[in-house]
């Protein structure tokens, strides 16, 4: 299997946060699937909640964190419990304490309801100090459309930081914006910062001289997936 996203964000083992919208539940699994593949040990939850994935080898829903298992290599997931379908880990030592014991530990730790913008409350996103990376995830397929409340998870924060009203145009600024304002992408994060940007139509989708002059050193690096 192809490791290009660990390899190209430079993750070889450490925690590892996802904040943003329209694909951080698709990049934790292609990067779990990755690392599996290289024999380690990859456990994947959530800061905040998200569904049960449906790709791991080994999961424990107790909140025990398989405290009595030997970990091997493969995919586990750990939760405190299964709340609609939903798992979570609300424990900030919890984590300090996995990050340990797995070689890789993926966390999603932002909510969108399945919305490819949102905006940032005050409690989001829920990242802690012990993290290694923070990869926050942009969705470029909403380029060009105009923004609604069905396109956008809490409408008005998102329009704080963008200055879109409903019915405008989204663009590229826009999206930087988002990364590089305190209230937006990385407004809670750790470690090294990076961008992945999904959906995107080509190779120059992503300009990358424009993103360095709206959003600077916001962030370390990025990858931009071509659909």
């Amino acid at each position: 299997m192809d490791d290009i996203f660990l390899r190209t964000f430079g993750i070889d083992k450490g925690l590892v946060f996802l904040t943003g919208a329209g694909g951080k539940t698709s990049l934790i699994k292609r990067m779990a699937l990755d690392a599996k593949a290289q024999g380690k040990s990859v456990l994947v939850t959530a800061s905040t909640k998200m569904y049960l994935p449906d790709y791991c080898d080994h999961t424990d829903l107790s909140g025990g964190c398989f405290a009595d298992s030997e970990i091997t290599g493969g995919i586990y997931v750990v939760s405190e419990g299964l709340d609609h379908n939903k798992i979570t880990i609300s424990d900030e030592k919890v984590f300090c304490e996995l990050k340990e014991r797995f070689d890789l530990v993926l966390a999603e730790a932002d909510g969108s309801k399945k919305k490819p913008l949102k905006g940032w409350a005050h409690y989001e996103p829920v990242v802690y100090d012990c993290g290694d990376h923070t990869i926050g995830v942009v969705n470029f397929s909403v380029v060009g459309r105009r923004v609604n409340e069905s396109l956008v998870h809490r409408f008005e924060l998102f329009t704080r930081i963008t200055g879109l009203k409903e019915g405008d145009i989204v663009t590229k600024e826009h999206l930087y914006r988002l990364i590089s304002d305190e209230n937006g992408l990385f407004k809670a994060s750790c470690g090294e910062k990076m961008v992945y940007f999904s959906h995107c139509t080509d190779k120059t989708a992503v300009d990358r001289q424009d993103m360095r002059t709206f959003c600077g050193d916001v962030f370390s690096g990025y990858i931009a997936e071509i659909m």
